[in-house]
């Protein structure tokens, strides 16, 4: 008998476990609450772990060509100040590339090497229930599953979390992230 499990969200990491579970022989069910498949985000940064994993799953090949590699990272402060910086370079002689790829091109990729998988578009959680034969998730279509794991892979509005721990709230922890491109290096005050 085959493992059953129910992965919520079709991003990048439910469709990645997705893809890995197949290659292991395991026909897992993916549900995503959006009611179609949209472009969101930007740019990842894989690091040389994160290429071996597309390797892996074939879709390296296809990511690549549309990607940028990077050679060097750097962390401004809000006026400009570098705080720090990352020569990719001794990374890449050493364990291979960083790249930088378009969150769209990746999730395609994604979604084609998952064309034989389980995936219901427009339908997240409504309840799940732990019992002795598993977990009894019901679906917003109506549905009953009866799965051995239940993985939230729904990001960080997860309805997982809020189904698990109910209790539990985000909070800001006065720390925001932006990052962008420029042409060139120059303080943001004379740009």
């Amino acid at each position: 008998m085959s493992m059953k499990v129910l992965i919520v969200g079709a991003g990048i990491a439910g469709l990645s476990l997705a893809a890995y579970l197949k290659k292991q022989g395991i026909n897992p069910v993916v549900v995503e609450k959006a009611p179609k498949w949209k472009n969101i985000g930007f740019v990842l940064i894989l690091f040389p772990f994160g290429m071996r994993r597309l390797q892996n799953l074939s879709i390296a090949q296809r990511v690549k060509p549309q990607s940028a590699c990077l050679s060097a990272f750097s962390l401004l402060d809000g006026t400009g100040k570098p705080l720090a910086k990352l020569n990719l370079k001794k990374l890449a002689r050493r364990y291979g590339q960083t790249i930088e790829v378009q969150r769209n091109n990746l999730h395609r990729a994604l979604q084609r090497i998952n064309r034989e998988t389980a995936i219901k578009i427009g339908t997240t959680i409504t309840s799940l229930r732990q019992n002795a034969n598993g977990v009894t998730v019901t679906l917003s279509d109506g549905t009953h599953e009866t799965v051995d794991i239940v993985v939230g892979a729904d990001g960080i509005d997860s309805s997982i979390r809020r189904h698990v721990l109910p209790s539990e709230r985000k909070e800001y922890e006065g720390l925001t992230f932006w990052m962008f491109w420029v042409p060139r290096l120059k303080p943001l005050n004379e740009a």
